[in-house]
């Protein structure tokens, strides 16, 4: 698997692989791995209100997500690879790799988790699922030039439809989500970041290795972020506290990325991204039922506008040229 190239076509495709001929039960066994994946991510925000609602701080979180998840990733990557295949980088994307881990995987998780405190899970999920539009602003801006207009009205889309979700015309909710909103937006540039720097970096690494190294530089971010920022008496919750933690690093960070990695091998990335919109609509349901969350119907709009927004730009990735193959093989 690799993560999309910087182009035209880069917002839709945030995993790429090739998408080879599969039969119909197997073609069935990779939707249902990309559904599970998305599913298991859309429980992220929720799971997270539980644990703040329990005594967990964002600083343990992250802190102690990181350090579960951070082993399995190293064994996949040698079970890959083997030891001395991941342990083969050059100092230069060794630092590549370290720093964009620290800079957007950290950096990232902390807007996300901090947002996640001030704003309803379902309106984080809308708002950080806006990352592919990220990625073609940012390409244009890079490229100093104007995207064709169907990216134009999927941007008009997905931007129009973030300013509603936010709460619109209604100013008190507007100014209530703010600061919520505009953390879990930057979010969203951090994820569009990392994948636009992966891509160039990984034609190097490697997409397996590149990944790993990436989360121990965010690991190590989010190890100093914990050291400094944690208030006295941390880390004194109880049992379930410890078992919510182990579900949000296992089950909604490590097991979801190694479904979708395996689903988009079997059926490209293309599809698989049209799959993973299941997500967000699945955080508003269970958040409704969970958390008792309810959005206005302006909100409502607002939602399906980005995800209107999003899809355009996918399925319009699906008729753009492919990824050059030149990314190095793991």
């Amino acid at each position: 698997f690799r993560w999309p190239r910087a182009g035209a076509d880069a917002g839709a495709r945030f995993l790429t692989a090739a998408a080879p001929e599969t039969q119909p039960r197997a073609a069935l066994t990779a939707f249902a791995l990309v559904a599970v994946a998305a599913l298991l991510m859309s429980t992220k925000g929720i799971l997270a209100k539980f644990m703040y609602a329990a005594g967990i701080g964002v600083e343990e979180l992250l802190f102690l997500r990181s350090a579960i998840a951070l082993p399995l990733f190293w064994a996949f990557a040698v079970w890959k690879l083997g030891l001395i295949g991941t342990l083969r980088i050059d100092r230069g994307p060794l630092l590549v790799c370290l720093g964009v881990g620290f800079l957007t995987y950290c950096g990232g998780a902390i807007a996300d988790f901090e947002a996640l405190r001030r704003i309803d899970a379902g309106l984080e999920r809308i708002l950080v699922y806006s990352f592919p539009a990220m990625v073609v602003l940012a390409d244009a801006v890079r490229r100093r030039r104007i995207p064709p207009g169907s990216q134009i009205l999927a941007l008009v889309l997905t931007y129009g439809g973030i300013f509603l979700a936010m709460g619109g015309f209604d100013a008190d909710l507007l100014r209530e989500n703010l600061l919520g909103a505009a953390l879990a937006i930057v979010a969203a540039i951090t994820f569009a970041a990392y994948m636009m720097v992966n891509q160039q970096a990984s034609r190097n690494t490697g997409s397996v290795r590149f990944t790993t190294y990436a989360m121990t530089g965010a690991a190590a971010g989010l190890t100093v972020y914990f050291l400094t920022a944690a208030p006295p008496g941390v880390l004194s919750f109880g049992l379930d506290g410890w078992a919510m933690l182990a579900v949000m690093a296992v089950f909604i960070t490590v097991l979801p990325f190694f479904l979708l990695a395996e689903g988009i091998h079997r059926i490209g990335a293309p599809r698989a991204a049209l799959i993973y919109t299941v997500g967000p609509p699945v955080t508003l349901v269970l958040a409704h039922f969970t958390l008792g969350e309810v959005m206005t119907w302006v909100q409502l709009v607002g939602a399906g506008l980005v995800l209107a927004g999003v899809l355009a730009i996918e399925l319009r990735g699906r008729d753009g040229p492919r990824p050059a193959s030149a990314d190095a093989a793991d």
